[in-house]
């Protein structure tokens, strides 16, 4: 076989300049997305227009206007006063899972790859036996066990996500360990929780960063996915899921109810999502640029 010269292989062509405006156009409209809910979920208690809780049976069902800018529900609470404080609900939740699912996952999955032996074995098995339920199952089967409450929901909802911090970390552990600066500090007498914590652990740093940005907006979904089915945060609360489940039987005479928040929903974990695909991008600028 005939190998072609690396300095004969021309380099793929740029992308047309209107494709990168539509990309850097997006990635401002996400990062202005996410800007919005996360203001909004930080200020609700000073932006919100009416108190979230607050039942007006006067008032129920009420479409769009310019007193209630997202109509209100069954109960006559202001839509637009629930989303802002449920985006606090989600948003910290989200926040809380993702930490403490980095760090449980990234201790496992570096002991995993620098130790190996029987650690590696046991801890891949759990890895699998994780990631073999999917995530909802999963969480609907702890939360049926350990019953409901938020502190309850932050627990099962890390026990569904630190797998795969585990699995990446374990891989890049494994492709670092043999490097020359850690063979260095162990020929200089460095412990192995020495160069774990000093050598190991910042040079996967980037890695889980991207991780977790891109875990956020999984988070949120599988939070609001337990809500809606009355297994995540309970009311009077205001939760994205819950108050999508508050309004599926009015779709068709109050779609407002379920709009609202489910567009909130959809528009968050986009943004999210696209920030998280740009910091990889930039992290990683080797990988293939989307823009």
């Amino acid at each position: 076989m005939i190998e072609t010269p690396a300095e004969d292989i021309e380099p793929l062509p740029p992308p047309p300049r209107s494709r990168r405006w539509l990309g850097k156009s997006q990635l401002a409209l996400a990062a202005l997305v996410f800007a919005g809910v996360l203001l909004s979920a930080i200020l609700a208690p000073w932006l919100a227009p009416f108190d979230p809780l607050a039942i007006s049976l006067s008032d129920t069902f009420q479409p769009p206007s310019a007193t209630h800018w997202l109509g209100t529900d069954p109960l006559g609470r202001d839509l637009l006063s629930r989303v802002m404080h449920g985006a606090r609900v989600s948003l910290l939740i989200s926040a809380i899972v993702v930490s403490l699912a980095g760090v449980l996952g990234t201790l496992l999955g570096v002991l995993a790859g620098y130790v190996g032996g029987v650690i590696d074995a046991v801890v891949m098995r759990l890895v699998d036996m994780q990631l073999a339920f999917p995530a909802v199952i999963l969480a609907l089967v702890l939360s049926g066990a350990i019953g409901v409450n938020m502190s309850n929901l932050v627990i099962v909802l890390t026990l569904a996500n630190w797998a795969r911090f585990a699995r990446i970390t374990r891989g890049e552990v494994l492709s670092l360990k043999s490097r020359d600066f850690v063979l260095l500090a162990r020929l200089a007498g460095a412990s192995p929780g020495w160069i774990m914590l000093r050598h190991i652990v910042p040079n996967i740093a980037g890695t889980l960063v991207v991780l977790a940005t891109l875990d956020a907006g999984s988070v949120i979904i599988l939070e609001a996915t337990l809500s809606f089915l009355g297994l995540g945060v309970q009311p009077p609360t205001p939760s994205w899921g819950s108050m999508i489940a508050e309004g599926r039987g009015h779709l068709s005479t109050a779609w407002w109810v379920c709009v609202a928040p489910g567009g909130v929903l959809i528009l968050t974990v986009l943004a999210a999502n696209l920030l998280g695909d740009e910091l990889r991008d930039r992290i990683n600028p080797i990988l293939p640029q989307t823009w």
